[in-house]
């Protein structure tokens, strides 16, 4: 049978994964929240490592859609490769401008400064020598760069 494209394989899915990448996500959303006022040393000291979330996330996705398209990318071939890009694409990039737009806009009202938008825009902000430029409109979004 011919593979027209990358083809995500259902019968190899790993729910235990799952669980742990909402533990992963948990982890990073509680160090964005920040721990209850007064908290112990300890308490602090979790919500403050959610870059461990980060972590770990990034292994268990790339290890999910390593094994969800191996078979697609046995031998690179352009048409399945171009439809995973597509598809990975289609799926991040219309939200993360929605958010950047919101962002703009919000940065604009308050009489802030939009310069380097256009590196959001194009969500290779990450790829800037200037840090300021990674985190300027979307703080979290600098992940997205790195993927693309």
């Amino acid at each position: 049978m011919a593979d027209s494209g990358a083809q995500i394989h259902s019968d190899r899915r790993i729910p235990s994964l799952t669980g742990l990448r909402i533990f992963a996500a948990l982890a990073v959303y509680l160090s964005h929240v920040g721990p209850p006022h007064d908290s112990g040393e300890l308490l602090t000291t979790f919500f403050g490592s959610g870059y461990s979330g980060v972590t770990l996330f990034f292994v268990l996705s790339g290890f999910v859609l390593s094994v969800n398209y191996f078979e697609s990318f046995r031998r690179l071939r352009l048409r399945p490769t171009w439809n995973y890009f597509v598809a990975r694409f289609a799926r991040i990039y219309p939200l993360y401008v929605v958010v950047l737009f919101y962002m703009v806009v919000r940065f604009n009202a308050n009489g802030l400064p939009i310069d380097g938008w256009w590196w959001n825009t194009l969500a290779v902000q990450a790829w800037s020598s200037d840090v300021y430029e990674a985190y300027a409109f979307v703080g979290p979004a600098w992940s997205l760069s790195v993927e693309f």
